[in-house]
C-alpha cells in the first residue's frame, strides 16, 4: 500500500525544515538566548518566550513555523 503525502502537509514541512536550518545557521545570534524559545518563519525571528505554549498560541498558525528551545551549544540530547 502506497501512501500519499498530501501537498500542503509537504508544503508546511519544507517550510519548516527551511525555518530549521535558518536557525542552525543564526546559532550565535540566538545564544543570547539560551533557556528562551524561539519561534521563527520565512527567516524572520518572530519571538522569544520562556513559555512554548505562548509562542505556539500567537504563531503557531504560520505555515511552517519553526517553535523551539534555544539551548547551550555544548549540549547534547540523549533520547
Amino acid at each position: 500500500m502506497t501512501m500519499q503525502i498530501p501537498p500542503e502537509v509537504l508544503e508546511d514541512f519544507t517550510e519548516y525544515a527551511k525555518n530549521a536550518r535558518y536557525a542552525n545557521s543564526i546559532y550565535q545570534e540566538l545564544k543570547s538566548h539560551v533557556g528562551y524559545f524561539v519561534a521563527i518563519a520565512e527567516g524572520k525571528i518572530l519571538g522569544y518566550s520562556l513559555n512554548k505554549e505562548e509562542l505556539t498560541e500567537k504563531f503557531g498558525a504560520i505555515k511552517g513555523v519553526f517553535i523551539d528551545l534555544i539551548t547551550p551549544e555544548n549540549l547534547i540530547w540523549i533520547l
